[in-house]
Formats: C-alpha cells, structure tokens, sequence
C-alpha cells in the first residue's frame, strides 16, 4: 500500500510538531527563537490535526474524526486565548506559569459569595476585596 499525499502530510506534522516542540523547550521563555519554535509547532499541529481529520473521515473511523476535531478545537482556542480580539480567556490548564496561578488561586475562590449582614450578592462593591470581574 503506497502511502498517500495526506498520510505523508500527516505524518510530517506530527514528526516536525515533535521536533519543534523539544526544541522550544531548549530556549528560554519568551525569547525570539521560542516563539519561533512555538509558531513552526502550532502550524505543524494544526496541519497533523486537520489531515488526521480527513484521513479519518475517508476511511469512516469517526473515533479518529472525533479525536481531530478536539484537537483543531483546542489548538485554536488555545491560540485564539493570547489575543486581543479572543473573548474568552484559555482554561486555566492551558495558562502558561503566572497566568494558570492567577486563574487557579483568583480572588474568587477567596471572596465571600454574599456580602456581610446581607443576602445580596457581593459583586466586588464598596469595601469589599472581591474582584468585581469575577460576578460579570
């Protein structure tokens, strides 16, 4: 069996998503040649999800569609997160060092749900030390 165009795309992906993902473990955080290395895995990702998609959806193994389509999904929203247009943040498991910590141990988690000697909600008014974005 002669491995197919979309195989060969497939599999190239996934070998320089690999390759690039150790090599951008190699450069400090933030640095020019990281970011360059995080781009070449993104795209690389992207090209391996989307052709792993389609080879899945040919051959009628939908287990295999299902599995492509998340991983599309999570690429892009995860992408999508660190931009000024995105409207809604990356989950927290997907935050990079400060950010997961901000988002794990937010002031939500330490706020009080009710205001004191009331049973309105407090939504981060007056004295309180609640985060008022966390009730929006």
């Amino acid at each position: 069996m002669a491995p197919t165009p979309v195989l060969v795309l497939h599999v190239s992906g996934g070998t320089i998503g690999l390759l690039s993902g150790a090599v951008s473990l190699t450069f400090r955080k933030g640095s020019r040649p990281h970011r360059v290395a995080g781009t070449v895995f993104f795209i690389s990702m992207l090209v391996a999800a989307a052709a792993g998609t389609y080879l899945g959806y040919r051959n009628t193994e939908m287990d295999n569609v299902f599995d492509g389509v998340l991983v599309l999904y999570l690429l892009l929203i995860y992408k999508n997160a660190g931009t000024e247009n995105s409207t809604d943040e990356a989950p927290a498991l997907f935050r990079s060092g400060s950010r997961r910590r901000k988002a794990i141990h937010s002031s939500h988690w330490r706020c009080s749900p009710l205001r004191e000697n009331s049973s309105e909600p407090n939504r981060g008014e007056g004295e309180s030390q609640c985060n008022a974005e966390v009730w929006q």
